[in-house]
C-alpha cells in the first residue's frame, strides 16, 4: 500500500511516479491510494494522466480530489 499526498508538486511530480513504476516488487500486490487538494499548477492534470497510462499495471489506484476552503499554504493537508 502506498500513499501519495500531493500538493503542487507538478515539478517534481513525474520523476517521483517514475520511481514508483521502477520499484522491483510485483505491480499486481500494489493499492496506490492519492489524496490532493487545492493544487495551483497541473498537479492533478499529471496525476489523472498517469493513473490512466498505469492503472492496470496496479491491483487499484484509488484517488482523491478535494477542495479545502480557506486552507494555509502552509499546512496543505488536513
Amino acid at each position: 500500500f502506498l500513499a501519495i499526498l500531493p500538493r503542487n508538486k507538478a515539478h517534481i511530480l513525474p520523476h517521483f511516479l517514475n520511481c514508483i513504476d521502477n520499484l522491483d516488487y510485483d505491480k499486481k500486490f500494489i493499492i496506490i491510494y492519492i489524496n490532493t487538494n487545492n493544487n495551483e499548477d497541473n498537479t492533478e492534470i499529471l496525476l489523472k494522466n498517469w493513473i490512466d497510462l498505469h492503472e492496470k499495471d496496479y491491483q487499484k489506484i484509488i484517488f482523491e480530489k478535494h477542495h479545502i476552503q480557506n486552507i494555509q499554504s502552509t499546512r496543505p493537508h488536513e
